[in-house]
Parts: C-alpha cells; structure tokens; sequence
C-alpha cells in the first residue's frame, strides 16, 4: 500500500506540476499576446501623432506658399521706378514639401524653395539682363528674385533651414544666341580653375581669370548664374549655418532678346523636419489631448442620423484657399461616427461641391431619405468654405464653382482694407445669383418630414479670409435689417455674426468654430444638449479668439417651430 500510495502521490505531483506548466505557458503566452496588443497599440498612437504632425507641418508650407506670394506683390509695387517689372512680366515662386526615395527605400520629406521670373510676352518688354551684363543688379528680373529670396529665408522660411542640414542649390542662367563682341570680366567673383559647370545640359569646365575676355555665351552665362551664388553667399543668413552643394547650370537659348537672358534659383533643404516632427510627437503625447487622434468610438447605434458635410476648401477659379476647411470637414466626419455613432454610410461628404452638386447630391439626397424614415430621420449639415451676405446681411454659402466676372476681382491677394477691390451693389447682386442662401437651404425641408434640423456653418461672411486679411469690400445696409427668419424646425450653430470675421485656428489646424465644436462633443462624448452645447463653444471660441487678438463671436439662429425647445435638442 506504501508502495501504491507513493506511486499515487507522485503520479498526482506530476499531474499538479504539469497542469502549472502548462498554466504557466499559457498565462506567459496571455502577457505575450497582451504585450503585442499593447506594442500595436502603441505604434499606431505613435503613427496617429506623427501623421498629425506631418498635416501640420504641410498646413505650415501651404500657409507659408501664400504668405509669399502675397509679399511678393506687395514688394514688387513698392519697388523704385527705374527697378520696377514690366506688367509682361510674372515673378513665380514655390514653397512646397517634395518627397524622395533614397537608396535604403526609406522616403525623405524636403522642402523645396524656387523662384523664376517669366516673360508673359515673348515680343514685349522684358526686364531680363542687358546685352552683354553679367552681374544680378543689372538685370531687374534678377535682382527682384535675389531680394525676394533674401526676405523670405531670412524671414518668412528660415525655420526650413535647420542648422546642420544638406541643401542641394541649383543656379540656372541662359544667354541668347547674340554673338559676345568681348566683356571684360572685373574679376568680383575670383578666379576660375577647371571649374565644373554644365553648359547646353552637357557637363563641362570652365577657366576664367580675373581681367580676362569673356568671349563665349558659355563663359557669360556662368558669371550670371556665380553673381546669384555670391548673392547667396554673402546675404543669406539661413545658408550660414548648413552644408551647401551649389550647382551651376547655364544654357544659350537659340534665339535673339533680352528675355533669353535670365537666372533663376532653386533650393532643396534635405529632410528638415525630422527633429520639430518628433518634438510635436513628443508634446502630443505629454497631453493627449489633441482633438484629431485617438478618438474615443462608440457603437454605430444612431441610426436615425443622417449627415451632409459640403467641405469647400479649394474653389475653381480665382479664390485663395480656405484654411483648413478639408480638415475640419475630414475630422467631423470622424466624429460623427466615431463620437456620435451614425453609420458611415449615412454619412456624405462632398469636397468642393458646385451649386448643382449641392443640391443634387446633397440636399436631395436628404429629403428623399426623410421620405423613407416617415419622419424619424434627424438631418445633420456642416458648411465649411466662403460666405457672403446681400444688402440686407442675409448669408449665402459660396459654391466651389462660382465665377461671376466679379471674382476676377476676388482672385487678387489682398492685404488690408484699403487695398480690398470694391463691388458695386449690382456686382454683388449678379454674384449672388450663383451662391446659396442659408434660407433657401433650411426652407427646404419645412415641407419634409424631418424629425429635426440642425446646421453648422463655420464660414465667415463679412468679406474676410480666415487669416483676417480682406478679401472684397461691397455696400451693405447699416440699418436695420429683417434678418434671417427660420419658419421651420431648423437649428443653425453659426461661428460668428454675420458682420464678424470667423479665423482659423493655426495651432491646432482648424477653425476656431469646428475645434471647439468637436473638443466640446469629445469631453462629453456627444451626451449634451443644444443649449449646454452652445454655450461651451460659445465661451471657449470668444475667449481663445479674444487672446490671440480677434474677437469671434459665435451665434445661434433657430427656426420658429423650435424657439422655446431648441435647447433641449440632442445630437444622439
């Protein structure tokens, strides 16, 4: 019995020692797999911040593309009289982010800087080099690129050249096909030995001493393009402090007059965000507070919710862009869905949508869903893009294809108001005709069976950009005016009073309006009422705008069916 009970006892010991082995093995393989979740959970937050600040920076350059131009015409007109451009003429400038794929198949994220001078009319004026002048300043075109590239990355781009950085410089200056009779080269430059140079596309060297002849096109068209690089040189703050490779390229333009002969300056800054991306990455992840990455989802149960989002960020013909709209239209998608849990295919988002699309399908594709739901559907629109009101501040929403002859007039840069082009109350009038109203949007649906109605309009109509620089002026009545008056159940979240500028909110990569919308649904997940609602967005976008210097106001207007109960409204 001894024997059969030690058998026993070590049989069931194995039997406890395997089971912890194996419950052992199992709780190591539950810590793996909860280490992997974990792990994979946190690179994709990683990858969240990091593309966050990646659309930031891009946000930057864009913003940046149009600063430059607009202080390009600006300094441009204020030029002396004998410097100033011929009207023939056109000074181009980009300032954008360009990829590139290295050898490793790892891609860089550089920032690309070029400017030129192009001639409108081949047979007009030019202000390109003199015969036979080789020096920048002799040549208007040239010395107005120089200027303009000392201001803008001493100033305006110095922060895409960090120090340390590689910059690939490319010098291009052409000649035209006139025969060189002899220039005395002043030496200005130093002395050439086998100097590399690429001539005719064909690269090549080049011998040039102080006080010796110039006698080829070849040899005057790399002293134009070696005065830009000694511009550079000796004025360009930014380049102090990087690893500079200059390259020369020159061509003779087989043809004859002075807008053959010019220069222009391409600069490539390799991989300069790298370190502010990982700074950003690193700050958002001290907060986690940024509204556009992990979003917190709910199950998609609201499913009486029905959402249109007409997102204008980029019109056809001749308006700037509007800051930020393609954002904020992008994040409020993701917050109906994933905040306020409308299934996503009750969602539609229309990018830049003509008039006609606006109505075919967008607004029609609502009333015929309130048709089906017999009265149980719940319309939600969102309006980001331009707005403009009539003589009587009546607000119209602006069409991505709206060209009236006037906006001519808008396509302009506008600085200030003293330099913002009129309209007369008849320009306006025929405009309008291609706009939107408010009104006749909600109006729509007075005889829809909507169980509710509520827009958000983040979009100024006072004739301002986002950046608060004026786009148009016009007449408007300073009286007393009807207003816009609302039969229906319509409940309008407007980001501003009409007269009011309505700004984007550059740090965070919105409008004031929409981020404080979306923060506010965030920290109550979507569970408050109208009136809390408004209230919150109202306090937080007049106070944050009234620090940073601009004074936005947001504002409700609500249907007559609604007026003493709009308040008490939800969104799910």
């Amino acid at each position: 019995m001894r024997e059969i009970n030690t058998i026993v006892a070590k049989s069931s010991s194995l039997k406890v020692l395997t089971l912890a082995f194996f419950c052992s093995l199992f709780s190591l393989q539950t810590i793996a797999q909860d280490y992997e979740k974990i792990t994979e959970r946190e690179e994709w937050k990683n990858s969240d911040y990091r593309s966050k600040a990646v659309s930031i920076i891009k946000n930057n350059v864009r913003s940046n593309q149009i600063i430059l131009n607009r202080k390009a015409e600006r300094m441009l007109l204020n030029l002396p009289l004998q410097e100033k451009l011929y009207d023939e003429g056109k000074v181009i400038i980009t300032s954008e982010i360009v990829y590139d794929t290295l050898e490793s198949g790892d891609v860089e994220m550089n920032y690309l800087y070029e400017i030129s001078y192009q001639c409108i009319n081949p047979n007009g004026d030019s202000d390109d080099y003199p015969a036979g002048t080789y020096n920048y300043s002799e040549s208007n075109s040239c010395r107005a690129i120089c200027n303009l590239t000392k201001q803008f990355l001493n100033e305006d781009c110095k922060e895409f050249f960090p120090e340390g950085k590689d910059i690939d410089i490319l010098i291009t200056s052409t000649t035209d096909a006139q025969a060189i009779a002899g220039i005395e080269y002043k030496g200005e430059y130093g002395d050439f030995r086998y100097t590399p140079v690429t001539f005719d596309n064909i690269p090549t060297r080049l011998t040039l001493f102080s006080n010796d002849i110039v006698t080829t096109n070849s040899e005057l068209a790399f002293l134009r393009a070696q005065s830009v690089k000694d511009f550079l040189q000796k004025s360009i703050n930014a380049l102090g402090e990087t690893n500079n490779k200059y390259e020369l390229e020159t061509w003779q333009i087989e043809e004859l007059g002075s807008h053959y002969r010019r220069s222009s300056i391409r600069i490539l800054v390799h991989n300069p965000f790298e370190e502010k991306i990982e700074m950003m990455v690193q700050n958002m992840k001290a907060t986690d507070t940024d509204i556009d990455i992990n979003i917190p989802e709910v199950e998609p149960t609201n499913k009486n919710a029905f959402v249109l989002i007409l997102s204008n960020e980029k019109y056809q013909y001749s308006f700037p862009d509007v800051d930020y709209a393609a954002n904020d239209s992008k994040v409020f998608r993701e917050y109906c869905t994933k905040i306020l849990g409308i299934p996503e295919r009750h969602i539609r988002l229309l990018e830049n949508p003509t008039r006609n699309e606006i109505q075919k399908d967008g607004l029609d594709w609502l009333k015929n869903l309130m048709k089906v739901t017999n009265g149980t559907g719940n319309i939600i629109i969102y309006y980001t893009g331009y707005g403009i009101v009539d003589y009587e501040n009546l607000p119209y929403i602006i069409p991505a294809d709206a060209k009236s002859l006037t906006t001519t007039k808008w396509g302009k840069s506008q600085t200030d108001d003293k330099e913002a082009i009129p309209l007369t109350k008849k320009e306006v009038k025929r405009f309008l005709e291609e706009c939107m109203s408010l009104e006749e949007m909600c109006t729509q649906f007075d005889k829809v069976p909507a169980n509710s109605l509520t827009v958000f309009c983040d979009a100024g109509f006072d004739g301002k950009l986002r950046d608060g620089n004026t786009l148009i002026t016009y007449p408007r009545n300073t009286g007393k005016t009807k207003g816009m008056r609302l039969r229906g159940n319509a409940v309008i979240f407007c980001a501003a009073d009409f007269t009011q500028t309505v700004y984007g909110f550059n740090d965070k990569q919105h409008g004031f309006f929409t981020y404080y919308l979306l923060k506010t649904l965030r920290e109550n997940m979507g569970n408050l009422d109208f009136g809390q609602l408004f209230d919150e967005i109202k306090d937080a976008v007049s106070f944050e705008s009234s620090l940073q210097g601009k004074q936005q106001i947001p504002t409700i207007i609500v249907g007559g069916k609604v007026k003493d109960t709009w308040s008490k409204h939800k969104l799910k």
